[in-house]
């Protein structure tokens, strides 16, 4: 399922999905939105920005966020999951 978080006035996407090995829905956003959360030293830009990254299980390209299905993005996470390296 889309969806979408307002942040500093811009919109972001966000996706619901099943990942094996967890009992509810996970919430997936994109790296653009983390970019605005936390800040380049690691700490977060506001309350507000850490908030709401403790809601999202994990950050993904855009393209993946908008264009691929649950089941896409679910594998995507996993394969991330287990070697960051195939997610480069």
């Amino acid at each position: 399922m889309l969806d979408f978080i307002l942040f500093e006035e811009n919109i972001y996407p966000v996706r619901y999905v099943a990942i094996e090995g967890y009992e509810s829905e996970l919430m997936i956003s994109t790296e653009d939105l983390e970019a605005v959360l936390i800040n380049e030293d690691g700490g977060y830009t506001s309350t507000e920005a850490r908030l709401i990254d403790e809601y999202i299980f994990f950050y993904v390209p855009e393209r993946i966020a908008m264009d691929y299905s649950d089941e896409e993005v679910a594998g995507f996470v996993c394969r991330c999951m287990n070697d960051v390296t195939s997610c480069l």
